[in-house]
């Protein structure tokens, strides 16, 4: 009778186990200067379930994450970026660069944004090497007014 309750319990869980792909993201949150913030709450979102992920950074500043793996890409609010290169400067794959905000994306900016844009020189982040992103998350993190986030990519079927 065990065995056979075993055997259920197996092939019940079997496909939950064969389809789930967990991963841990982990870091540390640091201000502009290169402090540690402890006590700073980290969120992700399962854009396809709608789970959130939460951690709190401890004592030292850092934190980890279990997360649902998959695609991701990153978008750039250019209503709060102000082009201070902390993304450029801790992603370890090359992404970003910083440079003048074209025509086309100043235009799509609110009055605000487009204040802001002007105060900054116009500057902003670009992703001219998108496809080198391993979604790591770094650069969410370090990204000071937090202009950066990774949105999952849903799998063309």
């Amino acid at each position: 009778m065990v065995r056979r309750l075993l055997v259920i319990a197996v092939l019940l869980t079997a496909p939950a186990l064969l389809y789930a792909q967990d991963a841990t993201l982990s870091g540390t949150v640091r201000d502009s200067s290169g402090g540690v913030l402890p006590g700073v709450t980290v969120t992700a979102l399962h854009e396809t379930t709608g789970n959130t992920f939460v951690a709190v950074t401890d004592t030292v500043g850092a934190f980890r994450l279990p997360v649902r793996t998959g695609s991701y890409r990153i978008t750039v609010d250019r209503n709060k970026c102000e082009g201070k290169r902390d993304c450029v400067e801790v992603c370890p794959y090359g992404v970003f660069e910083v440079r003048r905000i074209d025509d086309a994306d100043f235009a799509r900016l609110s009055w605000i944004g487009k204040l802001k844009s002007r105060a900054h020189d116009r500057q902003t982040v670009y992703t001219p090497k998108l496809d080198l992103c391993q979604a790591c998350g770094l650069c969410v993190v370090a990204c000071p007014e937090r202009a950066l986030t990774l949105e999952r990519v849903k799998p063309v079927i």
